[in-house]
């Protein structure tokens, strides 16, 4: 078999997997949406989520970077490596009763919510790698896949450890989905991402009698840039 038929192949094991397996699928994003848990709390997501990949054959630590209720999960082995990344992160006062478009409590009193669709960040993520494994599997594809969970997305916390640590070594192509406005489906490179950097604000001191006008306040320089 030519390596297009063989390609073509794998895409169709994948997609016949995900058909037979949607509703699963979507018990996934479902449970996650109503566990609503704040960032850095997700451990009712982060089990549920772990034990469903160990289910399908995947290996997982858990507790990775030193953060709890963050985990990797690899199946197979060799080159290439391909990875999935999903993230969680309710947001506080975001409860949100599901299908509606306007904004009403699905617990009244502030509670958090999946106000940025992440609830299904990870069911998609998920039913992609299990349905990308049965697929190599069945076509014989070596390689390897590795899913990583985020906690605490919104807050930018989790995914520069997992770098520092080398969790996200020698990674040949990483994939990652998010939720848009509308049911449109769209795919190609994007360059988010958030830059760290620091920046050292000179003052300048005089006597504030004899030469005030000869003063340079750094302070008012960070306001200043902060307002920009």
């Amino acid at each position: 078999m030519s390596e297009n038929g063989r390609i073509k192949n794998c895409k169709a094991d994948a997609l016949h997997h995900i058909d037979l397996n949607a509703a699963e699928i979507a018990k996934i994003g479902d449970a996650v949406f109503y566990f609503a848990e704040l960032g850095m709390q997700e451990f009712r997501t982060s089990e549920f989520t772990a034990d469903a990949l160990r289910q399908a054959g995947f290996d997982v630590e858990v507790g990775i970077s030193g953060i709890p209720p963050a985990w990797m999960a690899t199946w197979g082995s060799g080159q290439p490596v391909l990875a999935v990344h999903c993230e969680a992160d309710a947001i506080p006062k975001c409860s949100q009763i599901p299908g509606i478009t306007e904004e009403r409590a699905l617990i009244e009193g502030g509670a958090p919510g999946h106000a940025e669709g992440h609830n299904t960040n990870i069911a998609v993520m998920i039913g992609a790698a299990v349905a990308a494994k049965k697929a190599m599997e069945k076509e014989k594809i070596k390689g390897t896949l590795k899913l990583y969970f985020a906690p605490a997305e919104e807050q930018n916390i989790s995914r520069p450890y997992f770098l520092r640590d080398g969790y996200m070594d020698e990674i040949d192509a990483i994939f990652h989905p998010h939720v848009g406005k509308d049911l449109s489906t769209t795919y190609g490179i994007r360059q988010y991402g958030v830059i760290s950097a620091e920046f050292t604000f000179h003052g300048k001191g005089a006597h504030s009698a004899v030469n005030p006008w000869l003063g340079r306040n750094a302070l008012d320089a960070v306001v200043l840039m902060d307002v920009g």
